[in-house]
C-alpha cells in the first residue's frame, strides 16, 4: 500500500491569500458599479481592465495558497499551464462583472452566471494544480472535488448578488457595507481553494521535475502578495477616484440641469406676468422681452431679441424719445418713471396706452449696464378715465345749458307773451308784420332752448310704456320722404314685445335726429338701417363702458354707410353747438339733444365708427315687464273766460307781470308775490278763497314745491300749477312728471297759459 506524502500549510501565506481574496472581492463590488455606470467603449475598457485586475487577484490568491502548501519534495510549475489558469481566473472575473453590471439581473441570470463563474474558478484551480511538477503523482477524492466545485458555484452566486446589490449604492454607509460584503466573499473564496486542496493526495514516485520548469517558491510569498496587492489596490483606487470624478460630473450635470430648469422657470414666470417686461442695451437693442411685450406687437419674444424700437415703431419721434430715456437710465443709474402714453403701432393697428418704469441693471457678465423696463397696459383704465371725464364734462355742460335755458325761457316767456298780446291789440298791418317776425324769432329761440333743455336733461317728460319696435315701424312713412330717394332705408324691428318706459315723442326725436345725421353723412347716397333688439348687458360689458349698469335693455341701432367719424370728432360730437357741417347747415344741437333725451330716459348711447366705413349709433334703454300704457284723450276746455282767485308767485318780474295781465284779462282775480315767503304772507292776509296757486318751481329762499306744501296746511283745497323753464327734483323725479302734478313748461303763449289754468280749475 502506497504512502502519501505528508503535506501541511504555512499560516503566513494562508493569511496573505485571504487578504488578497478580500481585496479582490472589494474590487469586484466596486468595479461592478463602474462597469454599470460606463457606456460604450468606456464600459468595455472597465470590463476588460476590471476582469484582468480581479483575475490577477484571484489567481494570486490561488498561487499564494499553493505556496502555503509544504511538501517534503521540490515543486515546480509548467508555465504555459500556469498562464492558462490565469486566463481562467480572468474569464471568471469577466463573467462576474458582465452579469452583475446588467441593468436588470433576474434569478435565472444569476444562476447561469454563477455556474459559468464557478466552473471558471474551479477550472483555474485545477488547471493550476495540473501545472505542478514534483516527484509524486496527484490523486483526487471525487466527492471532495465535487464539493469544491459546488462551493465555487455557490460563492459565485453570492458574489454576483452582492455585486449587483452594491454596484450603485450611494446611501450613507455604502463603503462599510461593501467592506463587510468583501470580508464575507474574501473568506468564502479561499474556502473553495482549501477544500479543493483537501481533495488531492500526493503519492511519491521516482520522477524528477525538469530543470526548465518554474520554481514558484523562488518568487516568495511577499513578492506575489505585493504584486497582487499592488494590482488590486491600484484597481480599487482607480475605481474610487473614477467614482468620485463621476459623482462630481453628475453633480455638475445636475447643477447645470437645475440652472436650466431655474432659467426655464424664471422664463415662464416672466412670460406669465401680464405686464410688458423688456431689457435693452446701450445701443437700444432688445436683449430680453416677455410674451406680453411680444403679444402687443403680434410677434414672439425670439423675433424681438436683437431688434430696436425703430423696428417696432413707425413714429420716429417715439423712437428718439425711447432711446433718450434708455440712455438717461443707463448713464445716471437712476430709476425713471414714464407716465401713461400711447403706442401707435401694435397688433391689429390698435392704439395702446402704457405706464412704464425703467431701472438700470447689470448684464449677465457684469460688464455693462442695461435698461430694464416694466410697462403696464392701462388702455382699459385710460378709456374708462376718458369715458368718466367725458361724462363729467357732459354733466357740467348740461347743467350750464339747463341753467341758461331756464333764464332764457323767462325772457322768451315775456317776449312771446307780450308779442302775442300786441298782435291781439293792433290792427295795423305793418305792425302785425313786425310782430310776426318777432314771434318767429322767439319760436325759433324756444326750439333752441328746448334742445338745450333736452341736452341738459331738464325737460319734462311724460313717459308711458311702449313697444320700441312698434314705434320704429310707425316712423317708417315719416322718415322715407325726409331721407330722400338716394338713401336705401330699411327698418328692421326685432324682438316683438320689447317694452320700454319713455316719452314716445322724445324717442321719436332721437330716431329723427340720428336718421337726419346719417343722411347728411351720405351726400352721394347710401344705406341706412334702423333695427331694434332685446339685449343683456353683463358685468364685463359694464366694466368697459362706464357708467352702464348690467341688465336687460332694448337696443336701438342706427347704422349708415357714410363717411364715418374720426376719433377726435367722436370725443366732441355730443357737445352743444359742435358741428362739422358748413355754416348755416346745422345748429350743432342734434346729437346733444339725442344724448340728453337718452340719458334722461335712463339709457346709454355708444358710437362705433371708422372713417370711410360708416357709423353705428347704439341706444340702450332699460326694458320693463309690463303692457303698453293706454293713452287718454285730452279734455277740451273753453278758454274765453274764467273765474276764481289765482295766486301768482314768480321771481322774474316780466313773467309775473305778464301772467297777471293775461289772467286778469280773462276774468280771474289775481294775487301776486315775488317769492315763497311773501306768497304765504299774501295768502294769510287775503280773507277769500284762493282757487289756484300758480308758482315758479325754482326761486330763491323757498322753492315752489315747499311753498305749495306750506300753503296746503292752511288752504288744503287750493290747486297747484307749477311753472318752470326746466325740471327740478322738487316737482318731478329725474325729469319725469308725476301724474298728479300739473306743470306748464316755459316759455308759453298767453292762450296756452289760459287753457292750462282753466284745465286745472275745472279738472
Amino acid at each position: 500500500m502506497s504512502t502519501h506524502l505528508v503535506a501541511h500549510h504555512s499560516a503566513g501565506p494562508v493569511v496573505v491569500s485571504v487578504i488578497i481574496a478580500v481585496m479582490a472581492s472589494y474590487a469586484a463590488l466596486d468595479l461592478a458599479g463602474r462597469v454599470t455606470a460606463a457606456r460604450g467603449w468606456l464600459r468595455a475598457a472597465w470590463l476588460a481592465g476590471g476582469a484582468l485586475a480581479m483575475g490577477t487577484g484571484i489567481w494570486s490568491m490561488h498561487y499564494l495558497g499553493m505556496l502555503a502548501l509544504q511538501l517534503p519534495v521540490p515543486v515546480r510549475y509548467d508555465m504555459p499551464t500556469v498562464v492558462l489558469s490565469l486566463v481562467a481566473a480572468v474569464a471568471a472575473s469577466a463573467i462576474a462583472l458582465s452579469v452583475s453590471s446588467r441593468k436588470r439581473m433576474r434569478l435565472l441570470h444569476a444562476m447561469l452566471g454563477s455556474l459559468a463563474m464557478g466552473a471558471a474558478i474551479a477550472g483555474m484551480h485545477y488547471t493550476g494544480m495540473a501545472a505542478m511538477r514534483l516527484s509524486a503523482s496527484l490523486r483526487y477524492e471525487p466527492w471532495i472535488v465535487a464539493l469544491s466545485i459546488a462551493v465555487a458555484v455557490g460563492v459565485s452566486f453570492v458574489a454576483l448578488l452582492l455585486s449587483f446589490r452594491h454596484r450603485e449604492d450611494t446611501r450613507a454607509g455604502a463603503t462599510l457595507r461593501k467592506v463587510a460584503s468583501a470580508l464575507v466573499m474574501g473568506a468564502a473564496i479561499p474556502s473553495m481553494h482549501y477544500i479543493a486542496m483537501a481533495a488531492v493526495g500526493f503519492l511519491p514516485n521516482a520522477a524528477t521535475p525538469a530543470l526548465d520548469l518554474v520554481d514558484i517558491s523562488s518568487l516568495g510569498v511577499t513578492a506575489v502578495g505585493l504584486v497582487a496587492g499592488l494590482v488590486l489596490g491600484l484597481t480599487i483606487i482607480t475605481a474610487i477616484v473614477d467614482r468620485h470624478l463621476q459623482a462630481q460630473a453628475q453633480a455638475l450635470a445636475a447643477s447645470q440641469w437645475a440652472l436650466l430648469a431655474q432659467e426655464r422657470f424664471l422664463g415662464d414666470v416672466i412670460d406669465a406676468v401680464p405686464h410688458l417686461i423688456f431689457v435693452k442695451d446701450a445701443s437700444g437693442r432688445f436683449t430680453l422681452v416677455n410674451k406680453a411685450f411680444a403679444d402687443v406687437f403680434a410677434t414672439t419674444p425670439a423675433e424681438v431679441i436683437g431688434k430696436t424700437d425703430a423696428d417696432l415703431h413707425t413714429a420716429p419721434e417715439e423712437v428718439q424719445r425711447y432711446q433718450a430715456e434708455d440712455l438717461s437710465v443707463i448713464a445716471t443709474g437712476e430709476m425713471k418713471a414714464i407716465p401713461a402714453r400711447s403706442v401707435t403701432r401694435v397688433a391689429g393697428n390698435q392704439m395702446r396706452w402704457l405706464d412704464t418704469v425703467k431701472v438700470p441693471v447689470r448684464s449677465a457678465n457684469g460688464r455693462e449696464t442695461l435698461a430694464l423696463g416694466v410697462a403696464t397696459d392701462i388702455t382699459e383704465r385710460h378709456q374708462l378715465a376718458q369715458q368718466l371725464g367725458q361724462a363729467q364734462k357732459m354733466e357740467a355742460v348740461g347743467l350750464l345749458a339747463g341753467g341758461v335755458a331756464h333764464d332764457f325761457n323767462n325772457v322768451l316767456t315775456a317776449i312771446i307773451g307780450h308779442t302775442d298780446m300786441l298782435q291781439l291789440d293792433t290792427t295795423d298791418q305793418e305792425q302785425q308784420a313786425h310782430l310776426a317776425v318777432i314771434m318767429q324769432a322767439a319760436e325759433r329761440a324756444r326750439g333752441l332752448t328746448q334742445q338745450l333743455l333736452a341736452f341738459g336733461r331738464r325737460q319734462v317728460l311724460q313717459p308711458r310704456i311702449l313697444d320700441l319696435g312698434d314705434l320704429v315701424t310707425n316712423m317708417d312713412k315719416l322718415l322715407r320722404p325726409l331721407l330722400g330717394e338716394d338713401i336705401d332705408f330699411r327698418a328692421s324691428p326685432g324682438c316683438p314685445g320689447c317694452m320700454i318706459e319713455a316719452d314716445p315723442g322724445q324717442i321719436e326725436q332721437v330716431i329723427m335726429n340720428l336718421a337726419v345725421n346719417a343722411r347728411d353723412a351720405m351726400p352721394r347716397g347710401g344705406k341706412l338701417t334702423i333695427e331694434t333688439s332685446c339685449v343683456e348687458l353683463d358685468s364685463s360689458y359694464a366694466e368697459t363702458h362706464f357708467p352702464v349698469q348690467p341688465g336687460s335693455y332694448a337696443m336701438l341701432a342706427v347704422t349708415d354707410t357714410g363717411t364715418g367719424i374720426d376719433v377726435e370728432t367722436r370725443s366732441k360730437m355730443f357737445q352743444p353747438f359742435f358741428t362739422t357741417k358748413d355754416p348755416g347747415k346745422g345748429t350743432g344741437l342734434g346729437l346733444s339733444t339725442v344724448y340728453g333725451i337718452v340719458k334722461q330716459s335712463g339709457g346709454y348711447i355708444w358710437v362705433y365708427s371708422e372713417q370711410g366705413q360708416g357709423t353705428t349709433f347704439k341706444v340702450y334703454l332699460p326694458q320693463v315687464q309690463a303692457g303698453p300704457t293706454e293713452v287718454e284723450k285730452p279734455v277740451e276746455v273753453s278758454i274765453t273766460k274764467g273765474s276764481g282767485t289765482v295766486l301768482v308767485v314768480e321771481d322774474e318780474p316780466t313773467v309775473r307781470q305778464l301772467t297777471r295781465r293775461v289772467l286778469a284779462a280773462r276774468g280771474y282775480d289775481v294775487l301776486s308775490a315775488s317769492q315763497g315767503r311773501e306768497a304765504l304772507e299774501v295768502a294769510a292776509a287775503y280773507g277769500g278763497e284762493i282757487d289756484l296757486l300758480l308758482t315758479d318751481v325754482v326761486m330763491p329762499l323757498m322753492g315752489g314745491r315747499e311753498l305749495a306744501e306750506h300753503l296746503a296746511v292752511a288752504r288744503p283745497t287750493t290747486k297747484v300749477l307749477y311753472l318752470s323753464g326746466y325740471t327740478d327734483d322738487a316737482v318731478v323725479r329725474h325729469g319725469v312728471l308725476e301724474s298728479r302734478v300739473h306743470f306748464l313748461q316755459k316759455p308759453f303763449a298767453p292762450e296756452t297759459l289760459a287753457r292750462k289754468v282753466r284745465e286745472v280749475l275745472v279738472g
